[in-house]
C-alpha cells in the first residue's frame, strides 16, 4: 500500500513542500519490515526510551569508520564487540551529564549496569542538539571521538559483523542516526508496536526540539495526494489557533464523503453518504463495494472533482466532540502537548484517533475542520479491507 505513498511523498520532499518525512516502523509482518528496510533503511533513526535500560540494535559495525549522531540529555550508552570477544561500552554524559565512561566486559553475557569504568573523560553531551560520535578502526586500535574531541583508544579490532547496541534511560530519551547520511526521509525504529508505539511517537514530537514545526500525520494507506496543494494546506494550519486540527479532503472517509456529496462532488454516483452517528463507522466504513465504487469514480472523474474542491467552500467545520478518522491531518506543535495530557487523562490503551478528535477537543476546546482544496485518497478501513479487492483498487492509482 505504501508504494504509492512513497512516490508522492518523495516528490513532496524533493519539491520542498515537506521538509522531512518520518516513517515510524510499526509493521506487523516480517515482509513489511523487510520492505521498509529496503525502501528507507539508509536513513534509519532509532529512538531509545527514557525509562528503559534495555539495549536495542542500532546497526552493524561494518565500516572502518562509523559516524553516529545522538540527541540525549544524559546517559547515552553505546556497546560494541571486539574480535577477541570483549565488549566495549561507552556511556556519554554519565552522572547527570558530567563525564563520559569507558567500560570493558569479557563477553556479552558478562555485561552489567553500574560496573566500574576503566577510563573516564570530562567530555560530556551537548544537551538539546545532536552530538556526533565517531568510532574508527585505525590499524590495530579503535578510536572514539565525541563532537570532534578524542575520548578513548581501545586496542584490538572491532567485529565488523557484530551489532552496535544503544540505550538511554535514567530520564533521558535518545535519538540515534547515521550521521554520515543526510536524509530528509527517515525510518524511525522504536521497538514498540500498536498503542504503545503510537503513544511513544506523540511523546517524541512533544519535545521542544520540534516546537517551531508544522506537522502532517498520514496513514500508511493514503494512496493519492494532490501535492501541489500542500503549501496551501500548511498555510491554513499556520493560520489556525492553538492546537486546532485540519484534515485534508479525504476520499473514502465517512465524514468527508458526507460533505463531498452534499456539495456536489459525485454527480451520477448512485450512492448515499450519510453523516455517521457521532462521526463513528457508517455505511461507507463497513462496505467494500461502496469503497471500490467510490475509488473508481474518483479516478475516473479526478479533474472534475478537483475543480469542485477548488471552487466550492474552502473549509468544512466539524462537530466539536464527534469522532473523525485522522487519515490525513495537520496541526501545530502544541497539539502534542494536548495529546500528552489526553493520554494521561484517559486509559493507556485508548487509541490516538479517539484522543485527538474527542478527548482533546473536550479538554482544550480544539476545533476541527476539513480543508477542501487538498484532495487525498485513503485506501480502506479494516472492515472494508476484509473483502476488498485491494490489488484492483491499487492498480487504479
Amino acid at each position: 500500500m505504501m508504494s504509492r505513498q512513497a512516490v508522492f511523498m518523495r516528490q513532496a520532499v524533493d519539491l520542498g513542500y515537506v521538509d522531512e518525512w518520518h516513517i515510524w516502523n510499526f509493521a506487523r509482518k516480517d515482509s513489511d519490515r523487510a520492505w521498509l528496510e529496503r525502501e528507507f533503511g539508509d536513513a534509519r533513526f532509532v529512538l531509545t526510551e527514557n525509562d528503559s535500560l534495555d539495549y536495542v540494535r542500532f546497526s552493524a559495525f561494518e565500516l572502518a569508520r562509523r559516524e553516529i549522531g545522538v540527541v540525549a540529555q544524559n546517559d547515552a550508552h553505546l556497546l560494541f564487540q571486539m574480535t577477541n570477544g570483549e565488549c566495549i561500552e561507552i556511556v556519554f554524559g554519565a552522572f547527570s551529564n558530567t563525564r563520559t565512561l569507558l567500560r570493558k566486559f569479557d563477553h556479552v553475557g558478562s555485561y552489567g549496569l553500574h560496573a566500574e569504568p576503566v577510563e573516564v573523560s570530562n567530555l560530556a553531551l551537548r544537551p538539546g542538539v545532536e552530538n556526533v560520535v565517531v568510532l574508527e578502526q585505525e590499524g590495530d586500535t579503535v578510536s572514539i571521538h565525541l563532537n570532534g574531541e578524542p575520548l578513548f583508544v581501545v586496542p584490538g579490532f572491532a567485529r565488523s559483523d557484530s551489532d552496535i547496541l544503544v540505550h538511554t534511560g535514567y530520564g533521558s530519551q535518545g535519538i540515534w542516526r547515521d550521521a554520515s547520511v543526510q536524509q530528509k526521509i527517515r525510518l524511525v525504529e522504536c521497538g514498540k508496536e500498536g498503542f504503545d508505539g503510537f503513544s511513544l511517537a506523540y511523546a517524541h514530537y512533544a519535545s521542544n526540539l520540534y516546537a517551531d514545526n508544522l506537522f502532517l500525520k498520514l496513514d500508511d494507506d493514503i494512496v493519492y495526494c494532490d501535492i501541489e496543494m500542500l503549501d496551501d494546506f500548511f498555510a491554513e494550519i499556520a493560520r489556525t489557533r492553538g492546537g486546532n486540527i485540519v484534515s485534508a479532503n479525504v476520499i473514502n472517509n465517512g465524514v468527508c464523503a458526507h460533505y463531498q456529496a452534499k456539495h456536489g462532488y459525485f454527480p451520477g454516483l448512485p450512492l448515499e453518504f450519510e453523516y455517521p452517528l457521532q462521526g463513528i463507522c457508517g455505511s461507507l466504513w463497513e462496505s467494500a463495494p461502496m469503497c471500490a465504487t467510490l475509488h473508481d469514480y474518483f479516478v475516473d472523474h479526478l479533474p472534475q472533482i478537483k475543480d469542485k474542491a477548488l471552487s466550492g467552500p474552502k473549509l468544512f467545520e466539524l462537530p466539536p466532540l464527534d469522532r473523525f478518522s485522522i487519515n490525513f491531518v495537520g496541526f501545530k506543535h502544541v497539539l502534542f502537548a494536548y495529546m500528552q495530557a489526553a493520554y494521561f487523562a484517559a486509559q493507556p490503551s485508548m487509541d490516538d484517533e479517539h484522543l485527538m478528535t474527542r478527548v482533546v477537543p473536550k479538554l482544550f476546546n480544539v476545533e476541527k475542520s476539513i480543508f477542501a482544496p487538498l484532495l487525498v485518497s485513503h485506501l480502506s478501513f479494516w472492515k472494508q479491507h476484509e473483502t476488498l479487492d485491494v490489488e484492483k483498487v491499487l492498480a487504479r492509482y
